[in-house]
């Protein structure tokens, strides 16, 4: 299975959800949690709309980077954010890599320096339940794109899963381990897209 559409569907194209609860507090409290978090590293598991797993290790180092690297045994597909941009790497591809603006998809919000998600136009609002809270984003001028959801363990805050539907009703929930390393140094260099461009074709064809 190619995992680069459903990377692209969760990153790259917006999330809206119908009836979404724009709730100051719970955007608050996820807001401070970010704005709290200089880095994280950890596993994942992903639920295809197809019934596969795929696994991998997220990376994520505040402001503005991320990298979500799948395991090599499964399709090695690579998606890594840095100075602002959004690079998608297809292990069975020999094509260049895709490239997106980070302030034109939902990662943009969470990344940001000063993350204040109840300002940001890109988010939808907020649901906080017994088991957590929900945030929901999307990109206003395209709700034709797909529905999502971050989801949030309460007590103590933290990120657990990501669930997106695209537009065709198929959908990709990626869930994060428990055992997660927050607050360590992490390597620039994980998240330099020119670094991993020269890496995977040294030769700049």
């Amino acid at each position: 299975m190619n995992i680069i559409k459903p990377l692209v569907l969760a990153f790259i194209t917006s999330f809206t959800i119908q009836g979404a609860v724009a709730t100051a507090a719970p955007l608050d409290d996820v807001s401070a949690y970010f704005n709290e978090l200089e880095t994280l590293q950890t596993r994942f598991t992903q639920y295809n709309a197809d019934g596969t797993l795929s696994h991998g290790t997220l990376y994520l180092k505040r402001p503005g980077k991320l990298r979500m690297e799948y395991d090599a045994d499964g399709d090695g597909a690579l998606l890594v954010v840095g100075a602002g941009s959004v690079a998608i790497y297809d292990a069975k591809s020999d094509q260049k890599a895709a490239r997106y603006p980070l302030s034109k998809t939902p990662l943009g919000p969470i990344l940001a320096r000063h993350v204040d998600l109840k300002s940001d136009k890109m988010v939808d609002g907020a649901d906080e339940h017994e088991k957590g809270i929900s945030v929901f984003a999307s990109d206003p001028d395209h709700p034709e794109y797909g529905v999502g959801r971050f989801g949030f363990d309460k007590a103590p805050l933290r990120l657990v899963s990501w669930t997106m539907t695209n537009e065709f009703g198929e959908t990709t929930h990626i869930v994060f381990e428990g055992g997660s390393k927050v607050g360590h140094d992490i390597s620039n260099q994980l998240f330099s897209i020119s670094s991993e461009d020269e890496r995977r074709n040294p030769n700049g064809r």
